[in-house]
């Protein structure tokens, strides 16, 4: 994650248990790591995949193999308070430091389900260039509006030159948006 979103260090995550999540979506994040980790020009070990589930995120663990998933490859996020900057989750490993954007995010827009964070491999890859870009803010409040206000127009952000985020309504619309990237 770009130095320009240090705040995001500023979150405390708390394990509510260490048990692994049964939630009968892993199936489709499985199917959704094993296309991304085809894509060339994509960090896959800072690749991030969420499910928007009722109330709670399910989200790849930090530094998860997206290509081979399992079960304890996956996190519950229960909470996120961004005034307070504390996570809840639980699962084995602690979920990955993009997980507060993805989550408010999914608890602003309930329409979306699928949320993915995708970061170049290196500094001579490129995201297309059609890609919008947020505004750089100084305040994950302030970055949070930005990126949503972005949303309104399209499903996939530039959250600065390194890092995009995916969004989906439905797995289908999900793996189209994946295909941009596909070479």
């Amino acid at each position: 994650m770009s130095s320009s979103f240090q705040f995001l260090n500023q979150f405390q995550y708390h394990r509510i248990s260490q048990d692994e999540s049964n939630n009968p979506v892993l199936p489709q994040i499985v199917k959704i790591g094993k296309k991304i980790s085809h894509i060339s020009s994509v960090d896959v070990s800072s690749t991030a995949i969420a499910f928007n589930y009722g109330k709670r995120m399910i989200i790849t663990k930090n530094n998860a193999k997206i290509d081979h998933l399992q079960r304890n490859d996956i996190v519950e996020i229960i909470d996120v308070d961004p005034v307070k900057n504390i996570v809840l989750y639980f699962g084995p490993s602690p979920p990955p430091l993009i997980s507060p954007i993805l989550w408010m995010i999914a608890y602003a827009k309930k329409e979306i389900q699928y949320l993915i964070s995708l970061e170049k491999k290196s500094e001579k890859d490129s995201f297309p260039i059609s890609i919008p870009s947020i505004k750089e803010e100084n305040t994950f409040i302030e970055m949070i509006k930005s990126i949503l206000k972005q949303l309104q127009k399209q499903e996939i952000i530039k959250i600065n030159t390194d890092t995009l985020i995916l969004t989906a309504q439905t797995e289908d619309q999900m793996y189209n948006n994946i295909k941009i990237f596909e070479k």
